[in-house]
């Protein structure tokens, strides 16, 4: 099976994002998923194995404030349109953390990230997206307080999340 570490924000935000990716899957056909900002992808090995690497990287963190740094959009399916978010200290350390105790080699520079919609949309469709209000009044910031694991095998609607570890709250 293949299963993804992904970076939960806070619920307040997990529930403003979940529903502008629902809007803008409704209005391009695309996939609905859980906001998120992917840790790492393409995992493979046994559920309890993914699970225990969550739980460890989870117990040696603590919740920390993410930024974002505005709308973006790419030619690919996953990262068609996304609010792109500053690789800072937080961000770096626990990917490294996640890529050295998973001994996964990154193959691409880490570009922390929470889609917005999945799909080949076409470029002028993508610059009338970005003007709709809808995207307008996005976080600015927002607290990571979740690892969750996602068996990712198949399409969006066939992923799901098989366990979530919460990281430690701030004192």
């Amino acid at each position: 099976m293949t299963y993804s570490l992904w970076l939960r924000p806070d619920r307040n935000t997990t529930e403003v994002l979940q529903g502008v990716i629902k809007q803008l899957a409704a209005k391009y056909d695309a996939p609905v998923f859980p906001p998120h900002i992917t840790l790492l992808g393409a995992i493979n090995c046994m559920e309890t194995e993914v699970s225990q690497l969550a739980q460890s990287l989870a117990s040696n963190a603590r919740q920390f404030q993410v930024e974002c740094q505005g709308l973006e959009t790419r030619q690919r399916y996953f990262q068609c349109v996304y609010l792109r978010t500053r690789l800072d200290e937080n961000l770096a350390d626990i990917q490294k953390r996640a890529s050295e105790l998973s001994g996964q080699t990154l193959t691409e520079a880490y570009k922390p990230h929470i889609s917005l919609l999945y799909g080949n949309v076409s470029e002028d469709s993508k610059q009338v997206m970005l003007a709709n209000p809808l995207l307008k009044n996005l976080p600015s910031n927002f607290c990571i307080t979740h690892i969750d694991v996602y068996a990712t095998r198949g399409t969006p609607d066939q992923w799901r999340c098989v366990n979530s570890a919460p990281l430690n709250t701030q004192t």
